[in-house]
């Protein structure tokens, strides 16, 4: 027979440097500094990233289910598209970020600072679609 087709996922690389699309999932980045850094599309599903500076961080369309971010620097980033189901953001600060159409089903958002932060069309952790133009609140 002939052989099946590896599916192209990317393996966890987590020594890899901070970029679009890296595979991080899983691994452990508590406390990291990656303000400002490009994690547009990035695999990182299941990581530790408590307490880790990612102030103004590009995580638009990444994936971060079930991924942890206890106690996380997120003000300014942008979170849009990203995929939050099951994450852990207890404590995070989100404040002015953007959340637009990011998926937060199941979400830990326990004392979660949201001053400034857009939420339209996002999925809120009860399953609720944010209205369209939802800032600090899901409407």
């Amino acid at each position: 027979p002939a052989p099946t087709a590896a599916r192209l996922i990317p393996r966890a690389d987590c020594a890899a440097p901070a970029a679009a699309e890296v595979a991080w999932q899983g691994c452990d980045k508590r406390w990291a500094g990656l303000a400002g850094a490009m994690l547009r599309g990035a695999r990182l599903d299941g990581v530790r990233l408590d307490g880790a500076d990612l102030r103004r961080a590009d995580l638009s369309y990444a994936n971060l289910s079930g991924a942890s971010l206890r106690g996380a620097n997120l003000s300014g980033a942008s979170l849009m598209g990203a995929d939050l189901s099951r994450a852990d953001l207890t404590g995070a600060d989100l404040t002015e970020a953007v959340l637009d159409y990011a998926t937060l089903t199941g979400a830990l958002m326990t004392g979660v600072r949201l001053s400034g932060t857009r939420l339209g069309k996002a999925v809120w952790p009860d399953g609720h679609l944010c209205a369209p133009h939802s800032v600090d609140v899901c409407a």
